[in-house]
């Protein structure tokens, strides 16, 4: 029994004691939320993929002024070509806890980097071209049903990222109340001279 009669397991108590021990917890706990991680991408990725591939096999034969029925078509590639990058990255990652730490400077690493980069400042170009595409036309130069699922799908973007600012707002200064004590310069020992 403890100071306080309460009964204490002592490979509990070895554990906290043990530093080798709780980093060996630390990874496992990293690594299982690195595979959720992993399974929330492959699912978002797949799911993209496929959506956008129905939308542009539906629509194949509709004319448009403006290439909309293209972009759809490259977001379907860009779903499906991002899966290969989070899975690599995420073995990269995964291979760093395993060895402890992942030097930052090793050229997988950096290559990883540099392409995982140029796809995010596509996603963003691609993304912006397509709000373009999809609000200058109108059902008279593209078929309705086209327009308005992409026009839907951009509108549930913005919500989305409306909601994780918003969020992330909110819990920011939550978390860095928590993480980060106040600093109260009354509390400072001041000693006079």
């Amino acid at each position: 029994k403890g100071h306080l009669g309460i009964h204490v397991d002592a490979t509990e108590d070895d554990q906290y004691g043990d530093p080798a021990a709780a980093g060996i917890k630390q990874a496992k706990t990293i690594k299982r939320a690195m595979i959720r991680c992993l399974c929330f991408q492959v699912v978002i990725y797949i799911s993209m993929g496929i959506f956008w591939l129905v939308v542009y096999l539906n629509h194949r034969e509709a004319e448009c002024q403006y290439p909309l029925l293209e972009w759809c078509l490259v977001n379907s590639i860009l779903a499906f070509c991002s899966l290969p990058m989070a899975v690599l990255s995420m073995a990269l990652q995964k291979h760093g806890v395993d060895k402890g730490a992942l030097r930052q400077t090793s050229v997988p690493v950096m290559c990883l980097m540099c392409v995982s980069c140029l796809l995010g400042v596509f996603h963003v170009l691609w993304f912006l071209f397509g709000n373009v595409l999809a609000w200058i036309q109108n059902e008279y130069e593209c078929p309705w049903s086209l327009l308005k699922t992409c026009r839907t799908y951009l509108v549930v973007v913005y919500c989305f990222l409306g909601v994780l600012c918003c969020c992330c707002c909110c819990i920011l200064p939550i978390m860095k109340k928590v993480t980060v004590p106040l600093y109260r310069p009354w509390d400072a020992d001041i000693s006079s001279p």
